[in-house]
């Protein structure tokens, strides 16, 4: 389920947030370490990093499309930030 793990970030209410290589792209986790859910399907080239700012927003980095984007896991879209999705 995992493939690589390419990067972790935890929110303000503890749930950690694995960006992985592998069918799920985002996993997220309570602070137990159950799968709360996943996000992400078909969203992502090649995950690299996460990042969770102060406003909750979720960054994630894809160095296979090369683009910072700002994505949000009630979304079917992302929003490039830099680069572009080809």
């Amino acid at each position: 389920m995992l493939g690589d793990v390419a990067a972790v970030a935890v929110d303000s209410a503890d749930r950690v947030y694995l960006f992985t290589r592998g069918g799920h792209p985002v996993i997220v986790l309570d602070c137990e370490g159950n799968i709360l859910r996943t996000w992400g399907h078909g969203m992502f080239q090649h995950s690299h990093g996460l990042h969770i700012g102060a406003d909750e927003a979720i960054y994630c980095t894809d160095d296979g499309d090369m683009v910072c984007a700002n994505a949000a896991e009630t979304s079917a879209t992302i929003a490039p930030i830099s680069g572009h999705f080809a």
